[in-house]
C-alpha cells in the first residue's frame, strides 16, 4: 500500500498505517 508514493503519502496523511506502510517500504 502506498509503494507508488509511500513519502507523499506519509506527508499527507500521517497515520499509523501509512507511517508503517512507508517504513516496511524502506
Amino acid at each position: 500500500m502506498g509503494a507508488a508514493e509511500p513519502r507523499g503519502t506519509k506527508r499527507q496523511r500521517p497515520d499509523p498505517a501509512v507511517a508503517v506502510s512507508a517504513g516496511a517500504a524502506g
